[in-house]
């Protein structure tokens, strides 16, 4: 006789994983509405192309990335490349600044006046 113990273990590995496994797929699937009471997986078939989706995936940008995007969308594209480095450079260089023990004033100023420069441009 097997014994309890190793046993139990495996029944509840299997399952507990099959819910997780059953996850993946059912977050990702997009629903449409055909007429008031009915829902789909697939776009309606008396609809007009391009139904109207319910669902929304997580992959989605925040309110506050569309407004930069909107904005960046506005300059001239010489500053939305000098917007794009400032912003990698002062990630960059907050990295770095987390990472050491205690940064100098040199070296956080130098990240303020970059912060002012990228507030300045309206990025």
């Amino acid at each position: 006789m097997l014994p309890l113990r190793p046993t139990f273990f495996a029944a509840s590995l299997v399952l507990a994983a099959g819910p997780l496994a059953a996850q993946d797929d059912t977050w990702q699937r997009q629903v449409y509405k055909c007429n008031g009471h009915t829902y789909s997986h697939a776009p309606c078939a008396d609809a007009p192309m391009g139904s109207r989706r319910v669902s929304k995936t997580f992959d989605s940008p925040v309110p506050q990335d569309r407004a930069k995007q909107m904005n960046r969308a506005q300059l001239p594209r010489e500053a939305r490349e000098q917007c794009a480095d400032l912003e990698s450079s002062i990630r960059r260089e907050e990295a770095r600044l987390k990472g050491k023990p205690s940064p100098t004033e040199e070296e956080l100023g130098n990240v303020a006046i970059q912060r002012v420069k990228y507030r300045e441009m309206r990025c």
